[in-house]
């Protein structure tokens, strides 16, 4: 809601977009939406819409890539070269 705020300066836009929002989050459940509210902010929207979407899609169920778990073991087989191998 802060970034519909701060990118819409006409009061009435930002008055339907918050109502849409708030319907978004009593129809989908407040743990869902806020979910999809941050991955819409990762790529910066400034609506209502990209959130309603994501919801729509589910792909707030689906794991962002970019929270991968970090701890996971590294791809390891005979084609993999790593590092090493490009080192002169």
């Amino acid at each position: 809601m802060r970034r519909i705020l701060e990118n819409n300066p006409r009061r009435e836009q930002v008055w339907r977009s918050g109502r849409a929002l708030k319907r978004v989050g009593e129809t989908y459940g407040p743990e869902r939406t806020e979910v999809a509210c941050d991955r819409a902010l990762r790529f910066g929207a400034v609506s209502y819409k990209p959130v309603q979407n994501i919801l729509k899609k589910e792909l707030d169920l689906v794991p962002h890539p970019d929270d991968a778990d970090a701890s996971s073991d590294p791809i390891n087989h005979d084609q993999v070269r790593g590092p090493t191998y490009y080192q002169h």
